[in-house]
């Protein structure tokens, strides 16, 4: 791999987004049923950073331009962190990525039960690239450790991806073809930034730029449903003839009008607004190795729309697939790659503390189904340890008041809910993940034998 290397439009992005008050960070959490090998898992951690190049990276910067180079003082190493009273997790901190790479990793021992936290930053990785990491990890563990049934061998990469990773399938060939009409990336921008979003919750008098990060970050909550209520989702999902992602978006947006109305806030010039990354990963991008190669959708309502739910799920689902069918999802990508032409654009836009959404919902659909381990009651599993659970908690931006992250892992929905603290306060998170889940259910007992009226609650994970 030459470097250094340019870093993309989307890089640029998340590098000029990063700030101390607001790290553009990414973390995930990997519980298992007991104790590994901490040797073996030190050499797996430090043989995967080296298989992905970017996350051993630093920033360099030449004029106006930013690249990655080799952070040549790195030294991959596992910590290891002992919960107190005062503290569940390691303390997160802002790293400067243009001074060193801010990829760390702790291991934690509660009690006979090992678990992995790994953060890297968001211009690296995005939550499918984690994924990616993940696999990486746990297959060299496998093998590291001789607990692999089979010989395995990690997924073949092909080094000369990396430097393509922002052509998103597109070739001089396909470019005309496959480009969104300009008519329509216009329609598109012009709806983003004809009226700004509405925050979830009012905004502290000061500012939320203007109060540090909080000692305690980041704070997230998880609720595990049960193997049956996954399955009714996606049942409920069938007969509405709507995608899982469409039914969960939909529920999101009625939970935040609740909690609005609850709060005594809402009005009807309430304009809310979901931020949704898109994978743009193309044919070839298999060997690629870890990167973040996603663009955004911006998917907006007003009170006034949500008032029927069947309707809003209609509207949504029209929207949803009218963006998939003429590949809209470009048009943020590809208006970045066009201010990186104008000497600090990026940067002065990422800079502003406006609200560029009221939240952000991430769908990761299955993840590690592929992953050639063997699997016990469906999780993974590496000889008599399986990964019990796993939590994926993106970063935040000034004045977004929460990241809601979903994905199934072993024939189970998750659901993350990640709030600043700065606008959103312990009780009205608690509140906000009840409203989600009520509605949820809602959805699920929509016809008459969906569900039991009272189904199990579900698993909930809270940080301390």
């Amino acid at each position: 791999m030459a470097f250094p290397l340019r870093l993309t439009p989307f890089e640029e992005y998340m590098f000029a987004d990063d700030r101390p008050e607001y790290p553009m960070l990414g973390f995930f959490r990997l519980r298992f049923s007991a104790l590994l090998d901490a040797a073996a898992l030190e050499s797996s951690l430090q043989a995967t950073l080296s298989r992905h190049p970017l996350t051993t990276c630093k920033i360099l910067r030449r004029g106006w331009r930013y690249f990655w180079i080799p952070d040549e003082n790195f030294r991959p190493k596992l910590e290891c962190f002992v919960p107190d009273a005062s503290r569940n997790y390691p303390e997160a901190k802002w790293i400067d990525p243009t001074a060193e790479s801010c990829t760390r990793s702790w291991l934690i021992d509660r009690g006979g039960k090992h678990e992995l936290v790994v953060q890297i930053h968001h211009a690296v990785i995005d939550a499918l690239g984690m994924c990616q990491f993940i696999e990486d990890l746990l297959v060299d563990y496998a093998r590291r450790a001789g607990i692999a049934e089979t010989p395995l061998e990690p997924r073949p990469l092909d080094p000369g991806r990396l430097p393509h990773r922002n052509r998103f399938g597109l070739t001089w060939r396909n470019f005309t073809s496959v480009l969104p009409p300009v008519s329509l990336m216009l329609d598109g921008a012009k709806y983003v930034l004809k009226k700004p979003p509405t925050p979830l919750l009012p905004e502290p008098p000061a500012g939320v730029t203007s109060i540090p990060l909080p000692s305690r970050y980041p704070t997230s909550s998880t609720d595990t449903l049960s193997a049956d209520e996954t399955r009714q989702i996606l049942a409920a999902a069938k007969r509405q003839g709507c995608t899982v992602n469409d039914l969960l978006a939909r529920d999101l947006f009625l939970a935040m009008l609740d909690l609005r109305v609850r709060s005594g806030c809402e009005t009807d010039k309430d304009w809310l607004r979901l931020a949704m990354p898109v994978n743009l990963r193309g044919p070839g991008d298999e060997k690629l190795s870890v990167a973040n190669v996603i663009s955004v959708v911006f998917i907006a309502r007003s009170p006034s729309e949500m008032a029927d739910r069947g309707q809003l799920l209609r509207s949504l689902q029209r929207q949803m697939r009218f963006i998939k069918d003429h590949r809209l999802s470009l048009t943020f990508a590809l208006s970045l790659a066009i201010a990186q032409y104008i000497p600090g654009h990026i940067y002065r836009n990422a800079r502003k503390h406006d609200c560029w959404a009221t939240g952000v919902f991430s769908n990761l659909g299955m993840i590690l189904k592929d992953v050639p381990l063997p699997r016990r009651e469906g999780r993974l599993a590496l000889g008599n340890v399986t990964l019990d659970e796993l939590e994926f908690i993106p970063p935040m931006r000034p004045r977004t008041a929460f990241v809601c992250a979903v994905y199934t892992y072993a024939g189970r929905l998750y659901v993350l809910f990640h709030c600043d603290p700065r606008m959103v306060s312990p009780a009205q998170a608690e509140e906000f993940r009840t409203l989600y889940l009520e509605r949820i259910r809602q959805s699920i007992q929509a016809e008459p034998g969906d569900a039991p009226a009272d189904a199990a609650r579900p698993k909930v994970t809270h940080d301390r």
